[in-house]
């Protein structure tokens, strides 16, 4: 599932970007006649080992409401043309997992809330009716997470705080001016990004119906059928330098620590290496970007990170006691040949769209000199991807504040990321 989510939102920042189109006269608009007002139901599904394992019946109901801005040709803004008028803003879901049947009284769910921001967009347009792609990206929040001694079977909400992103297809309908009906299917994906533990997720799937009013009846044409006007975009190289942090939580911890849950059964008086809740560590960054910017909307280039982890010493006594509770996956001998640094670097090859202030990307790349001991670099590979976003704050000439999550093999999450950065 998140291979697919990861997928799909490259392949969309990557689809070419046209110039500007000729605006189509009209009246113009109040600020109050943009706003919109959206509510509906969704009826989910999980998907793999908690669908499997867990959950004794599978489908839940899922609700949403929400604030949008829908944009017209009046607006006066090239990044509404290029995305053919799309609307955006603010919405609210609760998914109702807590009273979900499951199949072992140790694990146990708690509902989930979401507060996320929405982009929606059509492909085409008719009067009655239009196709198109809606994104959803926020915070999600449950009460209920994992313990290793009283939930141990909640492998997927480590952390009271997760980050929620999804996408699907949606179709819509307008049996009057202001009032869309709407059928979609989403695809979406809830994790804590690793800092903490466990962290397995929750993939999901549904099919939703929803009705939307607008202020004002919401434009009904297509930019990519309006007479192209003014001024070519003048293609451009651009450059930025971030800095920031990285909080996450090793595997290695959360392993030492289930292993010797076993050792304190045999012994109570058993004293742990890691006590729970398991810390999360700070990794500090450093970086650049190197980008043409081809078009208003979009841009390519390259990204270099330099990063510095704060937990060697922890990964080092991780290592060895490893070593003591699983000799046949960590041998002394494997230990001691390992090199421990905290400074390692990263290259990648970065794609982003813009629309207004805000900018998506996905950049896949690798890493280079990271020697971070046996069990930390056992699950890693060179190889990885960031999928995250930027805000260019406004009267701050080019000074954005950024987050995205690291992943390895385009499904699991490394860490979370949160920067600021300057454009030039």
């Amino acid at each position: 599932m998140r291979n697919l989510l990861f997928s799909l939102t490259a392949l969309l920042l990557c689809l070419p970007a046209y110039g500007a189109v000729k605006e189509e006269a009209s009246v113009p608009r109040k600020e109050d006649t943009h706003w919109n007002f959206g509510a509906g139901g969704r009826y989910s599904r999980y998907f793999g080992y908690i669908a499997d394992e867990l959950v004794a019946r599978n489908g839940y109901p899922k609700l949403e409401i929400s604030v949008g801005r829908n944009t017209f040709p009046s607006d006066s803004s090239r990044f509404d043309r290029a995305f053919n008028f799309p609307n955006y803003g603010l919405g609210f879901t609760a998914s109702l997992w807590e009273n979900m049947p499951q199949r072992r009284p140790t694990g146990k769910y708690g509902n989930m809330y979401d507060l996320f921001g929405f982009f929606e967009t059509d492909f085409i347009r008719w009067d009655w009716f239009s196709i198109g792609l809606k994104g959803h990206l926020g915070v999600g929040y449950t009460g209920v997470t994992h313990h290793p001694e009283t939930n141990p079977d909640n492998i997927w909400t480590g952390g009271h705080f997760n980050i929620y992103y999804g996408m699907g297809p949606a179709i819509r309908f307008y049996p009057h001016p202001q009032w869309e009906i709407g059928i979609d299917a989403m695809i979406w994906h809830h994790s804590n990004g690793r800092v903490h533990m466990p962290n397995s997720g929750i993939n999901e799937f549904g099919v939703a119906l929803t009705t939307r009013y607008y202020m004002d009846a919401p434009y009904r044409g297509n930019s990519w059928r309006m007479e192209k006007d003014g001024e070519p975009y003048k293609k451009r190289f651009v450059w930025s330098i971030f800095g920031g942090a990285e909080p996450y939580t090793s595997d290695a911890l959360y392993d030492v620590y289930t292993l010797e849950t076993k050792e304190v059964e045999k012994d109570p008086s058993y004293k742990r290496t890691f006590s729970w809740p398991l810390k999360p560590a700070v990794r500090a960054q450093i970086g650049a970007d190197f980008l043409w910017k081809y078009a208003r909307i979009a841009a390519t280039g390259i990204t270099v990170q330099a990063m510095y982890a704060s937990n060697i010493e922890d990964l080092k006594r991780a290592d060895r006691k490893l070593c003591e509770l699983n000799p046949e996956v960590y041998s002394i001998e494997d230990i001691e040949r390992r090199r421990y640094s905290p400074f390692y670097f990263g290259v990648g090859i970065t794609q982003e769209v813009q629309y207004r202030r805000v900018i998506v990307f996905a950049t896949v790349g690798i890493h280079i000199g990271r020697e971070m001991g046996a069990a930390e670099e056992l699950r890693r590979t060179l190889f990885y991807q960031s999928l995250g976003g930027r805000y260019l704050i406004p009267g701050l000439d080019g000074t954005y504040v950024a987050f995205a999550c690291k992943v390895r093999y385009f499904s699991r999450a490394d860490n979370l990321e949160f920067t600021i950065g300057k454009r030039f």
